[in-house]
């Protein structure tokens, strides 16, 4: 989705329309004065389609090809309150919980894509052996490790 947006509509510098981790308020209207920076010819989807499968593989294979690639993930609110390690199911259950004692929502919903990354390489946890993405996050550096 990322890719797409960037394909159709082009890309702003940050110093004209800087991230604020919130779009509380906001709208593209603010932003309509920022030129134009970067444009993309063409964008593409590994999965060959919005939502297609992709092994791993295959996204390696594209990373050490072409360099870092954009996911779409559909995070819940309190997925800022990530700090460090391999983020996992476990995890996202532990942010759920917290994010319902501070907002007292009693579900999150998953169907929606509210944020992106870029996999910029992967590994394997050497006690574990559990595989993991490393992601570049535009949260900024009180984020993750």
């Amino acid at each position: 989705m990322t890719g797409l947006f960037s394909e159709l509509y082009g890309l702003v510098s940050d110093s004209c329309a800087p991230y604020l981790m919130s779009t509380l308020f906001t709208t593209c209207s603010h932003y309509a004065h920022c030129p134009i920076q970067v444009s993309i010819a063409s964008s593409y989807y590994l999965g060959g389609h919005y939502g297609g499968q992709v092994a791993d593989a295959t996204m390696m294979r594209e990373i050490r090809a072409k360099g870092p690639i954009t996911v779409d993930l559909n995070v819940p609110p309190g997925f800022g309150l990530y700090k460090e390690g391999i983020l996992t199911e476990d995890g996202l259950e532990e942010i759920r919980r917290m994010t319902k004692e501070c907002n007292g929502e009693s579900d999150l919903i998953w169907e929606y894509v509210n944020h992106s990354v870029a996999i910029i390489g992967w590994g394997v946890d050497r006690k574990s052996g559990m595989k993991f993405w490393i992601c570049r996050n535009s949260y900024g550096s009180q984020f993750g490790e």
